[in-house]
């Protein structure tokens, strides 16, 4: 695991680096992102060509975190997981949910990045900090290692380094090499995240050229094969994800889904997909965003989050697919809709030069941009009635991260924020329909995953 001292530390970039380069060795490499973030792991994919996942101890427990992490690993030489936020930065000011568990859970040695930006000697009093930290929500045993095995000094010049180096070893951890300073090796970013690109093949040459420097920098200042050999003292991930389908009995072999795919609609756990095949489903991907139709002969659907608001103008001139969605909704088609997803379903969404443009019109209610990050951060989700996902006394686990607002955001669930117990309500829930804001990953929330099922095999 690449973890770091906090946000904004490096470690995305140091990731990205030590992926090219390991890849450039010839080895099969994959990837993890601690916690819920999709779109780390899509740069990973589109930019770098390589698979990656989330591993996310809110929603898998400890033998469900293994069993992901050693299935998605099973064909690769060698897995980076990214960790998220600072290194025991967890739900509230606890540890809980942080990269910390993930290392614990999964037995995984840490690189922890220090962005030594403005310090010298400094740099290794935050470093002891961190190796003798007792991270809050855990018992006096399992607080005994950090699991921190190793250093890599971020915007650190060589000469401070050769200090740095000497300073690290006493204390008992590998000093793995630095980055310096270097502006062109920096990843834009959108409001949501990494830049990911689109098809535009200038963004494509623009991200390629970034990492191929990155790449230079990385081979000479950090030390990739100690990396690896730090890598194969892992412990080995025995546990396995037991089978979901069972109980499940859909009716009809194969019932067909169609998830919405493009650059609009990108934020689908690759796990749910899994876990929907499992289940028995056939999974038929289309792009509203590159005028498809819903797919003839499908009996549920899918619109995962993603940049509706990005491409809203493309969007609405796909009136086909628009018409066609509210009228397959109105005809009862299964169908989940979040955060993104959910916005298209809204009589109209505001884009990012503030133009309004007309969508589905199944809800009736316009999105606009908020000034901030809204409900930030992990939920439990309590439905009021039942519907498709739910029935009234369940309990389904989410998250939300989105600026954008709705004037009709639903009040069939009540949502309650981890980190400090506020609440509200939120989304809308038909036998059909589960709408709004919160993403409800299905491989975690598993009886939700097979009412779905259940619903799509019936329609």
């Amino acid at each position: 695991m690449i973890a770091g001292m906090a946000s904004g530390c490096g470690k995305t970039t140091i990731v990205c680096g030590i992926l090219a380069a390991l890849k450039a060795k010839g080895l099969r490499v994959g990837s993890f992102k601690c916690g819920p973030d999709y779109i780390d792991p899509m740069f990973h994919r589109s930019v770098l060509g390589i698979p990656s996942y989330n591993l996310d101890p809110w929603f898998y427990n400890k033998d469900e975190l293994c069993g992901f992490a050693a299935i998605m690993s099973k064909n690769t030489d060698i897995s980076v997981m990214e960790g998220v936020m600072g290194y025991y930065d967890g739900i509230g000011f606890s540890s809980l949910c942080s990269s910390y568990q993930v290392a614990k859970d999964t037995m995984t040695p840490v690189v922890i990045i220090v962005d030594a930006a403005g310090m010298g000697s400094s740099s290794i009093a935050v470093l002891e900090g961190f190796l003798n930290y007792k991270p809050k929500g855990f018992s006096d045993s399992e607080q005994k290692d950090s699991f921190i095995r190793g250093v890599i000094f971020n915007r650190m010049s060589k000469s401070l380094y050769q200090e740095a180096e000497k300073a690290t070893r006493s204390l008992g951890i590998i000093p793995l090499g630095y980055l310096p300073r270097n502006p062109d090796i920096s990843i834009n970013s959108r409001h949501l995240g990494l830049m990911i690109p689109d098809d535009s093949p200038s963004e494509h040459a623009e991200l390629a050229g970034k990492i191929r420097t990155l790449h230079e920098f990385i081979v000479h200042t950090v030390d990739i094969d100690g990396l690896f050999d730090l890598a194969s003292m892992a412990a080995p991930l025995t546990n396995h994800i037991k089978g979901l389908s069972s109980g499940c009995e859909t009716g009809i072999e194969k019932p067909r889904i169609a998830v919405a795919k493009d650059p609009a609609f990108c934020f689908f756990y690759p796990q749910d997909a899994l876990i929907l095949e499992e289940l028995g489903c056939e999974l038929v991907y289309f792009s509203p965003l590159r005028g498809d139709t819903i797919p003839k002969d499908v009996c549920g659907l899918i619109l995962p989050g993603g940049y509706p608001e990005v491409y809203a103008k493309s969007l609405s001139s796909n009136t086909e697919f628009l018409c066609q969605l509210n009228e397959a909704i109105s005809h009862g088609l299964p169908t989940i809709a979040e955060c993104g997803g959910f916005m298209v379903l809204h009589d109209e969404i505001e884009a990012l030069d503030g133009s309004l443009y007309p969508m589905a019109g199944v809800i009736h209610g316009v999105c606009k941009r908020g000034d901030r990050l809204k409900h930030f951060g992990y939920v439990t989700i309590r439905p009021e009635a039942e519907g498709l996902l739910s029935a009234k006394g369940d309990v389904l686990k989410g998250h939300e991260f989105h600026y954008w607002d709705s004037t009709a955001s639903g009040a069939s669930f009540t949502a309650t924020k981890a980190s400090n117990s506020a609440s509200w309500k939120t989304g809308y829930s038909m036998p059909n329909l589960y709408a709004g804001f919160p993403h409800i990953p299905l491989s975690a929330n598993k009886e939700a995953a097979k009412r779905f099922v259940r619903a799509a095999a019936a329609f």
